[in-house]
């Protein structure tokens, strides 16, 4: 059931319960015996409670704002020049970077270079397409393991040097309105010095800037120290945290 479907049930039923007790208050009228007048007044205010308790939970469902529609609007303020800090717990992860990554590509309209740490290019695609995810619209650099299988540019997340040329290499051949997402800083620090992976990050950002690409971090907090965080935030222009 939608949310649009459940105001719709709700306010029928309160339109429902304001008849009952309208019913119960006419039927009050008509009679002066002592305990029926009792059951009607019982039977009348039991409906007022419940047109009161639906009122509040429209009020409620109607001020309710999906954490999706929360993330988009916030996404919206994202242009070429942005490096953003997406911080996530490893509850939402999967969700929420699918949800940043369909909504910048599909909605609006970015290129996007996708640095996939954690799984290779060709596992992705295929989520990504169960997703309605604009594939077409992605070029990948993989960072796993495993990510020779996948046909794609293959970069060791132990080489930052080589990480780095490698995008510089790839974003000369897309097209402007494109951006960098980096799926999962958290676990370049698996794989170098913290000082390493920040000024890699820091250069970035810096190097994007210049070419006009945008640039979405994100990270996993359920892996990271609190400093490491605090010096990618100083780093990128703002943090959504889900």
């Amino acid at each position: 059931m939608s949310i649009e479907e459940l105001q719709r049930d709700l306010r029928e039923i309160r339109q429902i319960e304001v008849k009952a007790r309208d019913l119960y208050e006419a039927q009050l009228r008509r009679f002066s015996d002592t305990s029926i007048v009792k059951a009607l007044s019982k039977i009348r205010h039991d409906e007022e409670e419940h047109i009161q308790i639906a009122s509040e939970l429209i009020q409620v469902i109607e001020g309710y704002r999906p954490e999706d529609s929360i993330l988009k609007e916030a996404l919206t303020a994202f242009s070429e020049t942005s490096a953003f800090l997406l911080s996530l717990d490893i509850e939402n992860y999967q969700k929420t970077n699918m949800t940043a990554l369909k909504y910048l590509v599909n909605e609006r309209g970015f290129r996007c270079l996708y640095v996939a740490v954690n799984k290779p290019s060709s596992s992705l695609v295929e989520a990504f397409g169960m997703r309605s995810v604009n594939v077409d619209a992605l070029s990948f650099i993989d960072c796993s393991a495993v990510g020779g299988e996948s046909g794609q540019l293959t970069v060791s997340p132990e080489n930052l040097t080589e990480l780095s040329i490698a995008i510089s290499k790839l974003l000369k051949e897309m097209p402007e309105r494109r951006y960098i997402h980096l799926d999962c800083v958290s676990s370049l620090y698996i794989f170098n010095q913290s000082d390493r992976v920040e000024a890699f990050i820091h250069s970035l950002i810096r190097k994007l800037k210049d070419e006009k690409a945008g640039l979405i971090l994100v990270a996993i907090r359920n892996e990271m120290d609190e400093k490491p965080l605090y010096r990618l935030r100083s780093f990128c222009d703002r943090e959504l945290k889900e």
